[in-house]
């Protein structure tokens, strides 16, 4: 595999990424938990250490499996994980009602919940999925770069915009 060093960052990421939406299951239907957890795997074997989620993939699934699939591994991996859509889960309903939300009160709930399910002190690149429309990018990024100050995540970027 070879690797490159992601702009201005510290980061060597794989030429190959591997796109974790389906983890998550909804938009897929039925999908085998151990056959993922072992596609993940095996990605890692093969010398893959980009992975991109988003924390609405699954409602949360998405990054939960992956965590569990590269286990201790996880440390070293470059994950990629977005927010900036928000949902809404309705009983008795298979898909929740998404919509946009980059706002600082997200970003930082948004931030402690994918933090909590990967199982990592920092996100090594964290996303705007979709831009807000009601939200200025600058009240966004405020908040983002105070995260990064922080050390919860160590590279912005966009997705989608």
């Amino acid at each position: 595999m070879n690797y490159n060093k992601l702009g201005k960052t510290n980061l060597k990421i794989s030429e190959l990424g591997f796109g974790c939406e389906q983890l998550g299951g909804i938009d897929w239907g039925y999908v085998d938990e151990k056959k993922v957890i072992q596609a993940t795997r095996d990605a890692v074997n093969r010398g893959i250490n980009l992975f991109d989620t988003a924390d609405v993939y699954g409602l949360g699934k998405s990054e939960e499996i992956l965590s569990r699939a590269l286990e201790e591994k996880r440390k070293d991996m470059v994950i990629l994980t977005k927010f900036g859509v928000n949902w809404v889960s309705h009983k008795g309903k298979k898909r929740a009602k998404t919509f946009y939300d980059s706002s600082p009160k997200r970003v930082r709930e948004a931030l402690h919940n994918s933090l909590k399910r990967l199982k990592i002190n920092s996100i090594p690149i964290y996303m705007i999925h979709w831009p807000d429309p009601k939200v200025p990018f600058e009240s966004t990024m405020e908040e983002l770069l105070k995260a990064k100050n922080s050390g919860k995540i160590q590279s912005i970027g966009l997705s989608n915009f």
